[in-house]
Order: C-alpha cells, then structure tokens, then sequence
C-alpha cells in the first residue's frame, strides 16, 4: 500500500483459477503450479487507488475491500 501511494499507481486486484495443479509442500508458502496445458482463468479487478496513509478501522476496512475483489 505504501509503494502505491508513493508511486501515484492503483492497486489491481489479480485472481487466477485453473483446473488442475499441485502444491509444493516442502515450500515456506505452500505454492501452487498448475499443471501444463490446463486452462488457466485470470480475473483483474477494478483498480483501488491508496492516495493517503489510513490507520486502525479505516485502513482494515480498506483491506478487507481489496480481499474481497481478490
């Protein structure tokens, strides 16, 4: 979010789905590759512009907005 308000760039929500993959367990964050040939869907969201520091409720809120366009 800081970089963003530095940058002057929105924020672009980015989901991806596929079909079939597998998850590589022994990784720290459990990453997930799909595998080849499936089909792949990536949805962007709108995009969500931070242009000022928000703090406590008012910077939750707006997390939990951003999540729930991922």
């Amino acid at each position: 979010l800081i970089v963003s308000m530095k940058c002057g760039v929105p924020i672009i929500p980015v989901s991806v789905e596929y079909s079939s993959g597998f998850t590589l367990k022994k990784s720290w964050d459990r990453f997930e590759v799909p595998l080849p040939f499936t089909r792949c869907v990536v949805r962007f969201g709108k995009p969500f512009a931070y242009t000022t520091l928000l703090e406590g409720a008012l910077l939750d809120g707006f997390k939990e907005q951003l999540s729930r366009e991922m």
